[in-house]
């Protein structure tokens, strides 16, 4: 598995994979996120945007299901890219079950407080995780 900003992967490797994931803002993608990739084929992306001075905001998240295995591994991933930008949270909306498992699982918490950009995206279901980077 290995990771690329997307911008750095444009063209048509990329559009073949937005292709088949068409919930994704390309726009953002290619502007702030990243892919993943596997065997010279991208298998799933990312966009990782700051909100604030010191927090993140895991925005949008797409792996194709044969990547499933490999979630708690990317999300520590991307909890170590939260620090490595100096990022002290990383916020993550979750709506489905399993991943609410997986980040228990890696120490995020339940949290109401989101960082005021986030405030009008509230989500009218699922549930707020965070994960301080700094302890």
């Amino acid at each position: 598995m290995k990771l690329a900003k997307a911008h750095t992967v444009q063209g048509p490797l990329l559009e073949s994979f937005i292709k088949t994931a068409t919930s994704l803002d390309k726009g953002h993608l290619i502007k702030e996120g990243y892919v993943i990739q596997t065997n010279d084929c991208i298998k799933g992306c990312f966009i990782l945007t700051q909100v604030s001075d010191e927090d993140y905001w895991l925005k949008q998240l797409f792996i194709h299901p044969e990547m499933t295995r490999n979630l708690p591994i990317l999300l520590e991933t991307i909890i170590m890219m939260t620090r490595e930008l100096n990022g002290r949270k990383l916020y993550i909306h979750s709506h489905q079950v399993l991943l609410d498992i997986i980040l228990d699982a890696l120490y995020f918490e339940k949290t109401r407080d989101i960082p005021s950009a986030l405030e009008n995206i509230q989500k009218q279901s699922g549930k707020w995780w965070h994960y301080c980077t700094i302890s």
